[in-house]
């Protein structure tokens, strides 16, 4: 047989399988992962104790998982001016697309979600109306076009289910490229020079702020700083 192919793993199910990981094996994963920025409550939990105060659960799987993207002020990304055009700073680009695919996400859950309630109205009608009507030829009618209308409103929700999934994935691509731009699959190479830089590429290198601005200069070859990961 060849290689499974991959699944989808949602990031809310990611989430909670590393939580519920993270709560039994709490000093194991302490020691692999490590918790210095996100320090745990408890080191040692059990499963009871955990249970009775959710509060005490180790927290040092949220390390891993990003809920709000720090946004620096508009002060720190000022639009470059190049002759007489005007561009928008790189983050801002990244920035934006996150803003509308947020919105865009939003809106599509909203929308399978009253597909959902729609589906489960009709299927609850079908329910009483078999129940209640005695003419059997006009019940089955009405319930073959309820049946009907069913079927199509819940190829509707899959088909937008999927492409909110979709939208999903396109808004973490996005949140990873304003982390680092080499990971942008839209940009020649992977990342290339027409891509717009991540917080990673600000950083890094001999054009980096670091480097380029808030490092001394060697003046009498003493010594040199290395900025990594």
């Amino acid at each position: 047989k060849g290689p499974k192919p991959d699944k989808f793993m949602h990031a809310l199910e990611v989430e909670a399988q590393v939580r519920l990981t993270w709560s039994k094996e709490p000093l194991l994963c302490e020691r692999a992962f490590g918790s210095a920025h996100v320090p745990d409550v408890v080191v040692r939990s059990e499963d009871a104790a955990v249970a009775e105060n959710p509060t005490d659960a180790p927290k040092g799987w949220t390390a891993f998982f990003l809920r709000s993207i720090p946004v620096p002020p508009s002060r720190f990304r000022p639009p470059m001016v190049m002759g007489t055009m005007t561009v928008e700073h790189s983050q801002n680009f990244y920035l934006t697309k996150c803003l509308d695919l947020n919105d865009r996400v939003r809106t599509a859950f909203a929308e399978v979600r009253a597909l959902e309630e729609k589906i489960s109205r009709g299927a609850a009608a079908i329910a009483n109306e078999g129940a209640d009507d005695t003419d059997e030829d006009k019940d089955g009618d009405r319930e073959g076009d309820r049946l009907a209308e069913i079927a199509s409103m819940r190829r509707e929700k899959e088909a937008r289910q999927a492409r909110s999934i979709s939208t999903w994935i396109d808004l973490q691509t996005n949140v990873n490229c304003y982390m680092d731009s080499s990971k942008d699959p839209g940009a020649s190479g992977g990342g290339g020079a027409n891509a717009p830089q991540g917080i990673r590429q600000i950083l890094e290198k001999k054009e980096g702020i670091f480097r380029k601005h808030m490092m001394g200069k060697r003046v009498n070859y003493a010594c040199r700083s290395v900025i990594s990961p």
